[in-house]
């Protein structure tokens, strides 16, 4: 094992503007499971005449029985946590300051409430209306396209509203109660006694019950003396109801705590083994909703329950295809398998053993059992036998296919290991013990190995039995991929490029980046998934476009079967969009079009540019810490020929970034400036 120094070389870079033949449309991304969506559920309200849910990413969800679900279009991706509805408006509220208003539930408009604070929760009361969220904030209206503002106690967050009528009671964390006689227009801080998160808050026309974290359980009859109850559970309560005579609250734990007075309570297994959040009753059927798309139905004031949702699996951690299957496995020995990516099955192979990798030889696919010395194989993906390997106690993370003196594939794994093998069940040891961090991808050019783990670790090799190490950043570099030109991998909030492995590019993205978990490279560009549902695409691995996935969960896997994409996850997501054509043929000139009509030139330090219509335009220079440096343009330019020397605008010697902006569309290239040679 040779070890090298760290570092990063940035080589001067010409400015090219590179289109594909295809796009990744993540407009037409579409859940597959679970059924009707993996998002997470956060409230549900009964109007009369239909259910109306929403959640994470912007979901909504209808139904007239509880049984037969409607996803709607998402009018934002941002999370839905809060809903009411008046007889004339629904009004939804969520993260980052989001109101939706409807009047049919069909078609939602996005209201402006000037602030990005996260709105958890809203009542109507007395046609007026009230929601509470972080930071203390208060919003009220009694129209709901024009809010006002107040924050009657900060520090907090407030989690959830009910109204009396004549009073408005507000819980939240640490503890804080809040109640308003006047419709929110001010608001009184009570002594609640407890320093507890509160999560949760009803009314049964005569006593509040609140309830919180480690079984929290407070009444009061006016809203201003509390009194704590006890009850058999110490765990999170999540939401409460009170349902003909009885109180019902929902805990973390598959329990329904049910109570005739909200002082004593008695426990109740659901049977479901889902995770809900929240409650309601519509005067004949309960219904709860929860995390990973969870809706659960009982037609017996909660006796038995039912699951409408569809839910196969769990976690899944990989995917895999051959011409006629797609695989994919996660938690608990899960196998999922589909024809089309559309229809998937599951399949039962007795194991509860976690499943992190799999891949398609080109004859078989092979999965390592968690971390013991098994493998299963399948030439079909439907048939699986379990195979004895000599691995032991070694979490593999990622296998590929290669063509090598030695081995047919190649695995990297925990304590630095990668492996190799001809079969997928007897590995050799091809390296080990990069101080001791975690390999976590590897990508091959055809010519040279990549890897890359924990603490900015890379190792290099050119026949899979030589390695190379080096420390390139100070961070977790979990996915790297070969473009056809380069390596390219993630560190952060930035991305490290490298032809050969050794020197490597930085550029930094921004914070948004800091999400990805993995990307992968296919002939129309990268796409990059993460946290959050987060989607990028690329091109040329700078500049990046954000998509809207429709998905809130950790999104972990992708792959390319035949004219489609298929991101796997938390909750056992799965989504695909088409690939489509955009007819343009791929160009690699300096001098390419760009949108909005403009065709640019490096040439020295002197950016040139044509434009064949009016625009408006902004160019920038920014450093690699992603600060604007420099900003020779910013208004609307005419039809014409331009030039910028960027010597004469006072710019240091060394790497940077050019930001092109027009029509809402931003190209970034990386440049070196030197007071000698320009760019």
């Amino acid at each position: 094992m040779k070890s090298k120094a760290a570092h990063l070389l940035l080589k001067t870079i010409v400015l090219v503007f590179i289109y594909s033949n295809v796009c990744i449309c993540q407009e037409e991304w579409t859940w597959r499971h679970p059924l009707p969506t993996g998002n997470h559920l956060h409230k549900a309200i009964w109007t009369g005449s239909q259910y109306v849910i929403v959640g994470g990413a912007g979901t909504i969800l209808t139904s007239s029985d509880g049984k037969i679900w409607d996803l709607k279009k998402h009018f934002t991706q941002r999370d839905l946590l809060g809903i009411t509805y008046t007889g004339t408006y629904y009004v939804s509220v969520g993260d980052s300051g989001t109101v939706l208003t409807s009047k049919d539930a069909e078609t939602w408009k996005l209201q402006n409430t000037e602030t990005n604070i996260r709105i958890n929760s809203i009542v109507n009361s007395n046609n007026y209306f009230i929601a509470a969220g972080n930071s203390g904030i208060v919003l009220s209206t009694n129209n709901p396209i024009v809010w006002s503002i107040q924050y009657p106690i900060t520090g907090c967050e407030l989690n959830s509203l009910v109204s009396t009528g004549d009073k408005i009671l507000a819980v939240g964390t640490w503890g804080k109660i809040l109640l308003s006689r006047n419709n929110g227009q001010s608001w009184e801080i009570e002594n609640s006694g407890t320093q507890k998160f509160l999560t949760s808050v009803t009314w049964n026309g005569s006593q509040f019950t609140a309830v919180g974290f480690n079984g929290t359980v407070l009444n009061s009859k006016d809203g201003v003396t509390w009194e704590n109850s006890t009850n058999p559970i110490d765990f999170y309560i999540s939401d409460i109801t009170y349902i003909g005579q009885k109180y019902f609250a929902l805990t973390a734990r598959d329990t329904l705590l049910i109570s005739n007075d909200g002082v004593s309570w008695q426990p109740q297994s659901m049977g479901l083994n889902m995770p809900l959040s929240s409650i309601l009753w519509n005067g004949n059927k309960m219904l709860c909703t929860g995390y990973i798309g969870a809706i659960a139905l009982s037609e017996d004031t909660g006796k038995t329950w039912n699951l409408m949702s569809k839910h196969l699996t769990g976690w899944l951690t990989d995917i895999a295809c051959s011409d006629n299957m797609v695989v994919a496995v996660g938690a608990n020995g899960t196998i999922m398998t589909s024809e089309d990516g559309s229809t998937w099955k599951l399949r039962n192979t007795g194991l509860t053993n976690n499943l992190y990798n799999i891949l398609w030889t080109g004859s078989k696919f092979v999965a390592q059992i968690g971390d013991e010395p098994k493998a299963l194989i399948s030439d079909d993906g439907i048939a699986w036998s379990i195979n004895q390997t000599n691995l032991e106690n070694l979490k593999l993370n990622r296998l590929i296919n290669v063509t090598t003196a030695s081995d047919k594939i190649l695995a990297v794994g925990e304590y630095g290991s990668i492996k190799g093998s001809k079969d997928g069940i007897t590995w050799s040891t091809r390296f080990a013990n990069v101080v001791e961090a975690e390999l976590f991808d590897i990508a091959w050019s055809g010519n040279l190995f990549v890897a890359v783990g924990d603490r900015g670790i890379t190792v290099t090799s050119t026949d899979g039995l030589v390695w190379d190490t080096q420390t390139v950043s100070d961070c977790e570099l979990s996915s790297v991929v070969w473009t056809g030109k380069e390596f390219i991998t993630q560190c952060g909030a930035s991305f490290l490029s490298s032809a050969d492995g050794k020197i490597w590019n930085n550029y930094f993205l921004g914070p948004d980046f800091e999400n990805i978990r993995k990307i992968r490279y296919y002939e129309n560009g990268l796409l990059a998934i993460g946290k959050y549902g987060f989607v990028a695409t690329s091109e040329d691995g700078i500049t990046w476009k954000k998509q809207s996935s429709n998905a809130s969960v950790i999104l972990g896997g992708i792959i390319q079967h035949k004219s489609q994409y298929i991101l796997i996850g938390e909750g056992g997501a799965i989504l695909t969009a088409p690939v489509r054509p955009v007819g343009i043929k791929n160009k690699k000139s300096a001098n390419s079009r760009i949108p909005a009509g403009i065709n640019a030139l490096i040439k020295g330090s002197i950016l040139t540019y044509s434009i064949s219509r009016p625009v408006f335009l902004e160019i920038k220079i920014i450093d690699l810490k992603g600060r604007t440096i420099a900003a020779p343009l910013k208004k609307s330019v005419q039809a014409g020929e331009y030039a910028i020397d960027f010597n004469k605008h006072g710019i240091s010697s060394g790497c940077y970034l050019v930001s092109i902006m027009s029509d809402g569309i931003q190209l970034r290239k990386r440049i070196v400036l030197s007071k000698h040679q320009g760019i």
